[in-house]
């Protein structure tokens, strides 16, 4: 079963017989077996792959979060689980980055090290020193949406006037945002 939003445009299913759903859908139509066997409308599911679910407003309501919480709950292959998903959020992966977090998850010093350079900076957008410097200087930085993919990411100078026009609106939209430094790729010539 593929969770869409309510106007999925991407509907190629490589000739594969599949089911589509919304999460509201879901949880009208959906149920466990006692086996944890996920049925909804009345067709057993036993792939759950999720094209919606990545960004705050597909979880509009109390239902969309029912029909999460039921899919976990099940015994179907989930792709992300919820833990998954959540690995890949840029909050989480901010906690992450933390002073002191990764200590609570490793025990080896050397794994920890080689691992924290594995890290890009990430600030949430409270951080006015880091905004200040975003705006002076927004090519060192990536402004990046709480949402799967990369196709929103903002760069260059239209970080600036993101920041800009987010501070100026004061909507409180900052928390849907994080600021990543940017990489810059070492190019190398093939001798």
């Amino acid at each position: 079963m593929f969770v869409v939003q309510t106007e999925e445009r991407n509907i190629n299913t490589h000739q594969l017989t599949t089911i589509r759903k919304t999460l509201a859908e879901i949880d009208a139509l959906g149920k466990l077996l006692p086996d944890g066997t996920l049925v909804v409308d009345g067709q057993v599911n036993a792939v759950v792959y999720f094209r919606a679910g990545y960004a705050p407003g597909d979880y509009d309501s109390e239902s969309e979060w029912r029909a999460r919480h039921l899919i976990e709950q099940s015994s179907a292959i989930k792709c992300p689980s919820i833990a998954y998903h959540l690995a890949g959020t840029k909050k989480v992966q901010q906690e992450l980055a933390k002073p002191n977090v990764l200590e609570r998850f490793l025990d080896s010093e050397d794994d920890i090290s080689k691992l924290r350079k594995c890290f890009a900076g990430l600030w949430s957008l409270d951080e006015s020193d880091v905004i200040k410097d975003a705006i002076q200087r927004p090519e060192l930085y990536v402004m990046k949406p709480q949402r799967e993919g990369g196709g929103n990411n903002i760069y260059g100078d239209d970080v600036k006037e993101s920041l800009q026009k987010l501070q100026k609106e004061g909507s409180g939209n900052e928390a849907a945002y994080i600021l990543m430094q940017e990489f810059f790729l070492l190019c190398l010539k093939q001798s």
